[in-house]
């Protein structure tokens, strides 16, 4: 059975948008609906209920987590539920995106879903102990096969919206920066040539995270625009404002030593363009600087909702994959070693579900 989530993110009940769309248009849409229906992204909405309870116990309160058992096997079963559901969500889309399309499209999702196996087999390399570095190095290449391959199909997709194609480029910039980031930080010295170059590519991996962010608001605002009206859409702003006034008031409230943990702990912050040695230096308005990022891609997230259930699953794909971007965080070395394989999934996963979003636009 469809989770709630995965049922408002189908197709289901979008084949006929005739609030939006003359008889002719209308009918030339279901002709186009036909070669891309995938059907609903389950279980990818119910990975993300367990990527949720994850990110709060394991990263938002770890100190706390760390202090008691029971949260501590909530929080790793909930990030191996997750990670579980995610990777068959991530080949089962590229393989029904293959089968529901004819020609090289059909040839290049097909391509696309075998790069994704690599990742799905990492996560599942894990349940039982470390990974080989072999199985490490394979999903690591599979994450950034699938993420380039999204970006590239959709940035070069007849027209998709402006915003969206600067959006997925400066995607593809950002995490692939930080995917190397953790490899690199376990195997070069921060003194060496290899080192320092990480560290400049560390600075422009933040602010092209930061100009994302703005770019996908903008995309979502705009696809929904089209889809149900700005009017609709306007209402779904209060909800990242006040989500961003929460955020806010954290960072005033807590010392900024507390606030800059909390941001390394939470989403892997580095605060590489203002500091090279420790977070507890950061100046608190620079915490609020940083704030820009997450804030914006809530942003994206509600403005995404607004249109579901009138866009054929567009939003709904949307909103999943810049909350995986979101929990996704930043590429720092973490317990889960250079390679973890959590962080690898919803990267992969986040690309593949924002790009069968683009895709979805062209019936807008």
């Amino acid at each position: 059975m469809l989770s709630a989530v995965d049922r408002a993110i189908t197709d289901e009940t979008v084949t006929d948008n005739a609030v939006y769309r003359s008889p002719g248009d209308r009918e030339s849409a279901n002709d186009e609906s036909a070669t891309i229906a995938e059907g609903s992204t389950f279980p990818a909405g119910t990975a993300l209920v367990g990527f949720f309870v994850w990110f709060i116990l394991a990263r938002a309160l770890a100190n706390v987590t760390a202090q008691r058992e029971r949260l501590l096997e909530i929080a790793t079963f909930a990030g191996v539920f997750g990670a579980v559901l995610a990777s068959l969500s991530l080949v089962g889309s590229l393989v029904r995106a293959s089968l529901a399309n004819r020609g090289g499209a059909r040839a290049l999702h097909a391509v696309r879903a075998i790069a994704a196996v690599p990742v799905a087999l990492l996560v599942f390399a894990a349940l039982f102990g470390e990974p080989k570095l072999g199985f490490q190095w394979a999903g690591f290449v599979g994450a950034v096969a699938t993420l380039w391959t999204s970006a590239v199909v959709a940035i070069a997709r007849p027209g998709a919206l402006t915003a969206a194609r600067i959006t997925f480029a400066l995607l593809v910039i950002g995490e692939s920066i930080e995917l190397a980031y953790a490899p690199a930080q376990a195997l070069l010295s921060v003194a060496s040539a290899g080192g320092i170059a990480m560290a400049w590519l560390g600075r422009g991996a933040e602010i092209a995270t930061i100009g994302g962010a703005v770019c996908a608001s903008l995309w979502a605002y705009r696809a929904s625009e089209r889809a149900v009206g700005a009017q609709r859409t306007r209402l779904f702003l209060p909800f990242p404002v006040a989500l961003g006034a929460m955020l806010l008031a954290l960072v005033v409230v807590l010392p900024s030593s507390a606030a800059a943990i909390l941001g390394r702990t939470a989403f892997g912050a580095r605060f590489d363009l203002v500091t090279s040695d420790t977070v507890t230096a950061v100046h608190r308005l620079t915490l609020v600087g940083y704030l820009i990022a997450p804030t914006l891609l809530l942003a994206s997230v509600a403005l995404s909702l607004a249109s579901v259930g009138y866009d054929n699953g567009a939003g709904g794909r949307r909103a999943s994959g810049w909350l995986l971007v979101l929990f996704a965080g930043f590429g720092v070395l973490r317990l889960a070693g250079p390679m973890d394989p959590i962080r690898l999934v919803m990267v992969a996963l986040a690309a593949v579900l924002l790009e069968r979003s683009s895709d979805r636009e062209k019936l807008l």
